[in-house]
């Protein structure tokens, strides 16, 4: 890729003046203090374009920010990120007082090559998470060989708040009580599904009644739990283990109780995740898909077409509850701002009776009937009428359209 150093080593390795380190760091210094501030949800970074921010939903450019380089991606990634990329500290690579300092210029290049043209890593940054996919984007020339630095970033808080002040229907919480079954959380990238898990799991570590040991695995770790009145392991992919695939293989043979899956998107880690639940386990994981009707769909669907109603059986016996959650800004009443309000759908079954309606129609068509006219489900409109009720949000025109989907 493009460079503005001169001087390059056969190895790609670049020697700058300390002068030069640091107006890369300042450039790099100055986006994080930015990403750190309240509000911020998502930045797109590409190289020598506008640096794009997404708060409360909306995405502008930052004008104010300078853009980042081919250089200055490579020295982010390799004297700030390295570490949380491989697992491994690097090698010291700044010699200020030699009056230079090392870049690496081939850096995205080798990690672009080396993971399928994307990679997924955290950087933590002031109380806050950054969780990081790398990809190599189109550049307009034409040109097979050719492509811009990409970072797309997700801005998370590292600490996990209490599943109360997400403002979700407060039946799904009932499921830190559950001992066994598997939980699915579905929605868009961004949905806040991560979140809604961490508080869950926090919820469970800190009650000194429920004892469990628990198995996170992650791509990457967004919030770091440290075990109170529960053992938690945590797992990332690409640093502890090679894939959701071998990380919940190796869950089927581990001494725990509860496994959170930071996502279903493997056939064989999905037939785990199963697996899983029907040895009495209890499994959270999370689905991308468009509505708490479609997650079980979603996951049988992935699977070759002579084996899915038996893994739609499968899934039945062992599913204990589905929310689909999507985030809308609307005003908080509470505390007076525009705020990203959760809508939320789904169903949580908490005895035989229940599972035994389940198993007669688990069909899509079944599970919305469950939703909306089962006690133990939860419709947009329910989901709607208990924010209002909590005196979370006004009932408005407005605030109904964004919260309660047609």
């Amino acid at each position: 890729m493009a460079t503005n150093f001169k001087n390059i080593s056969n190895d790609g390795y670049a020697k700058i003046s300390v002068e030069e380190g640091n107006l890369l760091k300042k450039r790099v210094v100055e986006l994080l203090k930015e990403a750190t501030k309240e509000g911020t949800q998502e930045i797109t970074i590409v190289s020598s374009e506008p640096i794009f921010f997404k708060a409360k939903g909306i995405l502008e450019p930052k004008h104010e920010l300078e853009s980042w380089d081919d250089d200055t991606f490579n020295y982010f990634l390799e004297h700030i990120a390295f570490e949380h990329i491989s697992g491994v500290r690097p090698s010291v690579k700044v010699q200020d007082n030699a009056g230079y300092i090392e870049v690496n210029t081939k850096f995205f290049d080798k990690l672009m090559i080396e993971n399928n043209f994307s990679k997924d890593f955290a950087v933590t940054v002031k109380g806050k998470t950054l969780r990081i996919h790398a990809v190599s984007i189109y550049n307009g020339s034409g040109t097979y060989n050719k492509y811009k630095m990409c970072f797309t970033i997700r801005v998370v808080m590292n600490e996990i708040p209490d599943y109360t002040s997400l403002n979700l229907p407060e039946i799904f919480e009932k499921t830190t009580t559950l001992t066994s079954g598997l939980v699915l959380i579905s929605g868009h990238t961004g949905s806040g599904k991560s979140t809604t898990i961490a508080s869950l799991i926090n919820a469970i570590n800190k009650n000194p009644a429920i004892r469990r040991s628990i198995l996170t695995i992650e791509d990457p770790v967004e919030f770091v739990h440290k075990s109170s009145q529960a053992m938690i392991l945590q797992r990332a992919i690409g640093i502890n283990t090679e894939d959701y695939t071998q990380a919940t293989r190796d869950a089927l043979r581990e001494n725990v109780d509860t496994v959170v899956i930071g996502e279903l998107r493997e056939v064989e880690a999905m037939d785990n995740a199963i697996r899983l639940a029907e040895m009495g386990k209890l499994v959270f994981a999370t689905v991308h898909c468009n509505s708490a009707e479609d997650a079980i769909n979603r996951i049988v669907d992935e699977f070759p077409g002579d084996i899915q109603e038996s893994v739609r059986s499968r899934i039945a016996e062992v599913i204990v509850g589905i929310m689909h959650q999507n985030l809308e800004v609307v005003m908080n009443e509470k505390s007076k701002k525009d705020e990203q309000i959760p809508s939320a759908s789904g169903f949580l079954i908490q005895n035989a009776n229940q599972k035994s309606e389940l198993r007669e129609d688990y069909s899509r068509k079944g599970i919305a009937k469950i939703i909306n006219s089962k006690p133990w489900g939860f419709s947009y409109e329910k989901s709607y009428k208990e924010l209002v009720n909590r005196g979370i949000i006004l009932d408005t025109p407005a605030n109904k359209n964004k919260l309660v989907p047609k």
